[in-house]
This record gives C-alpha cells, structure tokens and sequence, in this order.
C-alpha cells in the first residue's frame, strides 16, 4: 500500500484554468488540473485537482485529490484525500478516503469517509 501523503506544494499542475477564464462544460483528463477561474460544469479528473481562492466551481468534481480553496457548488468525490482550506465554501456531498477541514470553512451537506479499497490498491498488498 502507498502511504505517502499529498504534498500540494510539490504537485506538479498539468492544466490550469486562468482566473480570468470562464469555461462552461465538462472537464476531463488525466494529470492534474488548477481551476483559478469560473467552471460551470462538471469536472472528472485521473490525477488532483486545486481549486483556488477565487475559483468558482457550480457542478460535481471527481478526482484522485483535491483542496478546495474557493467555491464549490456540487457533490465533491475523492478517492484519496479531500482538503477544504478555510477560505473554502463547499455546497454538496463530500465523499473521500480522508477528509481535512479547516477552521473558518463552509461546509454545507454531507461528509461520507470511505475506507473501500480499490482494485489497484488491493493488488498491491
């Protein structure tokens, strides 16, 4: 089993949605993904996803990791471990391995910590 933790800092960022960006429809792709911008639609991401200060995001995101910076208005998914920082206001079902959240963050639904291990994961024991 791979124990190591998520290192925002050392996350390499594959695509990034500006901050003066508007995209409205779904994302997705493999690698990892920054949303400084406005995304109205989904978001299915194989790798992690940051959602800055000022990101606003009106659909669901599905992804290997994610922090959660801004505004998320939809059900958060992931498989390994969900951040949501205290400038965070998320409106939706959270579900993940971990979940950290900061003082001073929104948080408006409902939390479900999954302990299923997947296929890839139950191979490597």
């Amino acid at each position: 089993m791979n124990f190591k933790k998520f290192k925002p800092d050392t996350v390499k960022i594959d695509t990034l949605i500006g901050a003066k960006a508007i995209f409205n429809g779904t994302i997705s792709g493999k690698g990892n993904f920054k949303l400084d911008g406005t995304v109205d639609g989904d978001v299915f991401v194989d790798g992690d996803v940051i959602i800055d200060k000022k990101a606003v995001v009106t659909g669901n995101v599905d992804c290997k990791n994610i922090i959660v910076a801004g505004t998320v208005n939809g059900n958060v998914n992931s498989k390994a471990t969900l951040t949501i920082k205290s400038t965070a206001c998320v409106l939706g079902q959270c579900n993940a391995k971990n979940i950290a959240v900061e003082d001073g963050a929104t948080l408006n639904g409902t939390i479900s910590i999954s302990t299923i291990e997947t296929e890839e994961e139950q191979i490597e024991l």
